[in-house]
């Protein structure tokens, strides 16, 4: 509303972090870009949305092994702490290749490795997560222990 493109780009990284398959805060941005008149920058956005339509993320709540109703444990499973240590991290690490290190005293679940896969390959940006048996080093999507 106020044309402040610099809030509107860091809103809408932190907005794709949280939900990647959420296409609202990239139009919200091109609109923005399309009323500052910045039309090379409306059109490299919309080719961004074009090339991640397959990256959607959708929590997997059968890995909530507590007795809650769905909605329940899939709000349970998006506020796990390694997804929220990567949000911040991602907010607050310098621009360029620095990785993102993550420790965790137990071992990470199955949703949360494929949603650090998910993020290292639409962010491009490295995660090294140390859980409780093993590093994962996260990269272009892929992760060192190969899914084990």
């Amino acid at each position: 509303m106020k044309g402040d493109i610099d809030n509107g780009e860091m809103a809408t990284r932190c907005v794709f972090e949280l939900d990647p398959s959420n296409a609202s805060p990239y139009i919200m941005l091109s609109n923005m870009y399309a009323t500052c008149g910045r039309w090379e920058d409306v059109a490299s956005l919309r080719s961004l949305m074009k090339s991640k339509n397959e990256a959607g993320f959708i929590p997997n709540a059968k890995y909530v092994l507590h007795d809650l109703k769905e909605e329940e444990k899939f709000e349970s499973i998006c506020y796990h702490s390694e997804k929220l240590v990567l949000a911040f991290g991602l907010i607050k690490k310098p621009q360029g290749g620095t990785a993102i290190r993550i420790m965790k005293n137990v071992r990470v679940c199955s949703d949360c490795h494929v949603f650090m896969k998910f993020v290292s390959k639409i962010m491009e940006c490295p995660i090294i997560l140390r859980d409780s048996n093993r590093f994962h080093h996260f990269v272009g999507g892929k992760c060192s222990c190969k899914d084990y």
